[in-house]
């Protein structure tokens, strides 16, 4: 489907025709450890026209776009790259250019209605009815409209198909009024039909706008190739040609390498400029054939050539003003949105919320039939208590590398849309907490609800007291996560960091290794990881207003209680007593009160007390999750932002 003239975009001009702007670049070298990648690329652009980059893997294509796009990485770039021939930079790109990348990574959970509309909301201030009408148009016109409320889908659901994926990341792009389309190899993984139908419409789309697209292509088809304005064509970071696509024939019959009758004109000059296939000479005369060729025909007032060069050298002068931005929503706007949106994921994608209240749901409760008896509150099954809260929070945080993988899927499409300059990354951080903290309510109740008070027989008079214990616990290492998704790009490096420090919680608790004997350094692991803190205020909580048959009180025992001879295992007690240092059941007794059997069994676990330390432990808790969310929050603001700007051309040559 194509935009046709006098659609929705030139008669409302609410996506109509940008001004006429330029798009050039000069000299442009990128250097890596003393080696060129890009050695001296120039070009121009205007208003209308698709260029398109072509050439064989390693020709420099992915680095140019990394150069046009400000995408960081290492080495050094030098040239200047100008629209209307303001220097590019971070502020210019993401008011005026707008990248749809190689992945189309959407929010799998959304339709494209709702896409473009969180698209739109979050960019600009449009009334409902503008921003309903921008959003049908974009539809219509994108060839959306028969998929409008199908979810765009993952591996896991079907959704959309990979030319559906690719207009609706056209249509998010479009929102922001670009003047400049990067496309990052807009035909990979279509079809022939689907690969000429999408340039066909990009073409149109051009045309009818009014914008610059950019657009890198491995190996185009003649149908795909004969859509292209402009085009380029790199060999090891070099060019072997650079002008109109329509005049590539001819220079090439000029060179003596003519096209071959009935053949593709794009896989011929590749199979001539690549050096896996044909000898390196060939393509050295390519390039020098084409160096001559500028060199010539820059200084002929009727060469296309010369056009370039008067471009390239306005670069330095005053260009046309570039468009006003419309005027973007606040902070507070941006959040709402996105609080909305995913909100509407959370209750949609299964992986990072509702699979994992199920989880704890089931595992909790698994746990509490394995420890069945420890329900009853008897001196025998007092020490069970503290292993299966040790499984209750254990297994559940644990299940927190889940989060690592969603969280680092979620990074990718949260830096794109940063960077596009729909929102700041503080407003995600903000809204992402706001909906967090919720939900952690919402798993600890399943986790503790079913297994914990009608399996486990937890004391139910504190049931708020534990949700709230637990739910801080819970968000504590749900910041661990956030912060290991982002540190690392590779989502296993992360899940791995977050499981050595899960790990390292549950085994510097105080329960597994006595505090005392854990050696330097080794011994801070017992203070800044939050599983000690939950532990010591989760066995108060639920123990010290309860009783515990089996004993019974004795003023005459040092402790306070003592155990009865023959004590049954359910606790029955017998007429006869005996104090607890002389009972054969001495090492079953722990106490009457809860406060005794938590200082009773402080003598082997060391971190359990009979001390009320809940509110303490419960802003160590706090601190250690807002210690790991500021980190994070950090490391996020840090990628989102991350640009590499480009050095003007320092005119020395670099090693080859």
């Amino acid at each position: 489907m194509t935009i046709e003239e006098g659609g929705h975009f030139s008669k409302d001009n609410e996506l109509g025709k940008r001004s006429d702007s330029t798009f050039t670049f000069s000299n442009c070298r990128y250097v890596i450890k003393e080696k060129e990648i890009l050695k001296g690329l120039s070009g121009t652009v205007k208003s209308g026209e698709v260029l398109a980059i072509v050439g064989p893997s390693g020709a420099g294509k992915t680095m140019l776009m990394n150069m046009f796009s400000l995408t960081p990485g290492p080495g050094k770039r030098e040239g200047r790259v100008t629209l209307n021939s303001q220097d590019l930079n971070l502020k210019i790109f993401r008011s005026h250019f707008s990248v749809v990348p190689q992945q189309d990574n959407h929010w799998a959970y959304l339709t494209p209605r709702e896409a473009i509309t969180m698209a739109t909301e979050l960019q600009h201030q449009y009334s409902h009815d503008e921003k309903m009408h921008i959003v049908d148009s974009l539809i219509e016109n994108m060839g959306l409209s028969s998929c409008k409320d199908t979810k765009v889908g993952n591996q896991f659901i079907q959704g959309l198909s990979g030319g559906q994926k690719r207009r609706l990341s056209l249509a998010i792009a479009l929102v922001k009024k670009p003047s400049v389309i990067l496309l990052d190899e807009p035909t990979s993984g279509l079809d022939a039909a689907a690969a000429t139908s999408i340039m066909t419409f990009f073409k149109d789309l051009a045309l009818n706008l009014n914008v610059i697209i950019v657009a890198t292509i491995h190996q185009p088809s003649t149908k795909v190739y004969n859509g292209f304005d402009l085009a380029m064509v790199l060999t090891g970071g070099k060019a072997a040609y650079f002008g109109p696509a329509a005049f590539l024939g001819d220079y090439l019959e000029k060179i003596d390498r003519a096209i071959p009758k009935n053949s593709n004109p794009a896989e011929h000059v590749l199979d001539l400029v690549n050096r896996e296939f044909v000898d390196p000479k060939e393509v050295d005369y390519m390039i020098e054939s084409w160096m001559a060729y500028r060199d010539r025909e820059s200084n002929n007032p009727d060469s296309y050539l010369h056009s370039v060069a008067q471009e390239i050298a306005k670069q330095d002068g005053d260009g046309n003003p570039l468009p006003e931005p419309e005027p973007a929503p606040g902070a507070v706007s941006n959040i709402l949105t996105l609080i909305k949106r995913h909100a509407v994921l959370t209750f949609r994608d299964p992986v990072l919320y509702l699979g994992r209240a199920a989880a704890f749901l089931m595992t909790c409760t698994f746990f509490s039939i394995v420890y069945l008896k420890a329900r009853d509150r008897t001196q025998r099954h007092a020490p069970y208590k503290v292993f299966l809260f040790m499984w209750h929070i254990g297994v559940p945080t644990a299940l927190g590398v889940v989060a690592v993988i969603a969280y680092n899927l979620e990074h990718l499409s949260i830096k794109r849309e940063v960077k596009q300059g729909q929102y700041s990354p503080t407003s995600y951080v903000i809204a992402n907490s706001i909906l967090q903290l919720p939900m952690m309510f919402v798993l600890s109740i399943m986790a503790l609800s079913i297994g914990g008070y009608c399996v486990s027989n937890y004391h139910i008079d504190v049931y708020g007291q534990m949700i709230v214990l637990y739910a801080a616990t819970l968000w504590s290492f749900e910041s661990m996560a956030q912060l290991f998704a982002v540190q690392f790009p590779n989502p296993l490096l992360g899940m791995l960091q977050y499981m050595n420090l899960w790990f390292a919680s549950f085994l510097f608790c105080g329960i597994m290794v006595p505090e005392a004997d854990v050696p330097w350094p080794m011994k801070m692991f017992n203070y800044i990881l939050p599983l000690k803190y939950f532990l010591k205020s989760a066995m108060h909580t639920d123990l010290h207003q309860t009783t515990f048959s089996g004993a019974i009180l004795d003023a005459e025992d040092p402790r306070g209680f003592s155990c009865p001879r023959n004590v049954t295992l359910d606790g029955a007690v017998e007429a006869v007593k005996e104090k607890a240092s002389e009972s054969h059941n001495s090492l079953a007794c722990y106490g009457f009160y809860g406060d005794q059997v938590l200082d009773s069994l402080g003598v082997t676990y060391r971190s359990i007390k009979s001390k009320d330390t809940y509110a303490e432990d419960i802003l160590i808790i706090l601190a250690i999750g807002i210690f790991f969310k500021i980190m994070g929050t950090m490391m996020t603001i840090h990628s989102c932002s991350a640009t590499m700007s480009i050095s003007k051309p320092s005119g020395k040559k670099t090693t080859k």
